[in-house]
């Protein structure tokens, strides 16, 4: 057996190798390999050292990738791990070589672009800054606030040595708009400079500290309903009917001790000065001490209506006959009793030769009639019964004509 190994040896090699060539080549042509690029692969930085800080960002990489076909469609980017060591550089501008490898053992690292990243380190620093409270926005209208205070009013800031040595304070920002009681919570701070700005790649040891913020009430304000006030009385015969102010409402500002006992403000007496109209009239407010208001006083305006006062008024109006010559006829009764009703400006100077009681005889005969007046009166004015309500007409005949005597013979 040892014998014919011997002999034998080369030859099985030389075939063992044809096979796998075989195989190699049949595994190619059915299974090729196909060639693409990753792109945007993140570098991860290694072993920083514990007194150092990177202080820029490193690009992202392309990583050109050669694998099987039927490997393709479970490669990602994510397969893919690109690094940086750092573990032997120190202080300053560090040209460094990327490392790119495959999680994948199908897949095989053809290229890196760009193949080396600039590291730049400093030594990192500490250092304390006070805390500043940044306040914004306005508070309710009456309100003030007073000094803020934070608790810790100092932190420590962490980082590389040039940007620590920017940071000036740390600031929380709190937004006072629209604020009306007391802020007492928590609130994050950001490292900046001594201008406003941002500082990044720092870190703060405590980043949440307490701040409280007394807020109080300087100003009182309140809605409140105006109230027009009238002096005088219209003309005879007419009567206030309604008051009105525009606007209806006002807003007042004070003291709040103040403010808060006062329901509404009063106009200025508006003098009616016998009106016989509406009043239009611009009116100041009578304000207390120390209240004033949101809008100019003249810019109140009092409506005064005025209207006549109704009322009642009883007149004896003789009948008049028309369309029959009066000495033909005979009315019963001679009067009628009209209950007129209407604005006593008017009804103050009506007299009975202002109303008119009429029967009409067009087309009667001669007798006795029972006829409803027909009655007219001045405008503005009301009938409200007519006593009595059917008259008596008497239409007399004709004349008869009466012969001429005959003179003696």
């Amino acid at each position: 057996m040892f014998l014919f190994l011997q002999r034998n040896l080369v030859w099985m090699l030389l075939a063992l190798g044809l096979s796998a060539a075989l195989w190699t080549v049949v595994t190619t042509q059915e299974n090729p390999d196909v060639v693409d690029v990753f792109q945007a692969v993140p570098v991860e930085l290694r072993n920083v050292p514990d007194k150092l800080s990177v202080t820029n960002d490193v690009p992202s990489v392309n990583v050109v990738v050669s694998a099987p076909r039927d490997a393709w469609p479970e490669l990602r980017p994510a397969k893919f791990q690109a690094s940086v060591d750092l573990s032997r550089v120190g202080p300053g501008v560090q040209e460094l070589p990327i490392d790119v490898h495959s999680i994948d053992s199908r897949a095989r690292i053809v290229d890196v672009n760009p193949a080396k990243a600039i590291v730049r380190l400093e030594p990192i620093k500490k250092k304390d800054v006070p805390v500043r409270v940044a306040m914004h926005g306005d508070l309710a209208p009456g309100y003030r606030a007073q000094a803020a205070k934070a608790t810790p009013d100092t932190v420590s800031v962490t980082g590389p040595a040039s940007a620590v040595d920017q940071v000036a304070v740390a600031a929380a920002d709190v937004n006072l708009a629209g604020i009306t009681s007391s802020i007492n919570q928590v609130y994050k701070v950001v490292p900046q400079t001594s201008t406003g700005d941002r500082v990044d790649r720092v870190s703060v040891d405590k980043e949440n500290v307490v701040v409280e913020i007394p807020i109080a009430q300087d100003q009182a304000f309140k809605a409140v309903p105006i109230s027009a006030q009238i002096r005088g009385a219209p003309a005879t015969g007419y009567q206030v009917i309604g008051l009105r102010t525009d606007p209806t409402a006002i807003t007042i500002q004070g003291e709040p001790r103040v403010i808060d006992g006062i329901s509404f403000v009063s106009t200025q007496p508006v003098d009616l000065n016998n009106a016989a109209g509406d009043l239009s009239v611009n009116a100041d407010l009578q304000l207390p001490p120390g209240v004033k208001t949101t809008v100019a006083p003249s810019a109140i305006v009092v409506r005064v209506f005025v209207a006549p006062i109704e009322g009642s008024k009883i007149l004896d109006v003789a009948p008049t006959v028309q369309n029959v010559p009066a000495q033909r006829s005979t009315v019963n009764p001679s009067s009628v009793r009209l209950v007129l009703s209407g604005p006593m400006p008017v009804l103050t100077g009506l007299g009975p030769k202002d109303a008119k009681v009429m029967l009409d005889g067009a087309g009667l005969t001669p007798g006795t009639h029972k006829l409803a007046p027909k009655v007219e009166v001045p405008s503005l004015i009301r009938v409200q019964s007519i006593q009595p309500d059917q008259i008596d007409l008497t239409i007399l005949p004709p004349a008869t004509a009466t012969p001429a005597p005959t003179p003696p013979p």
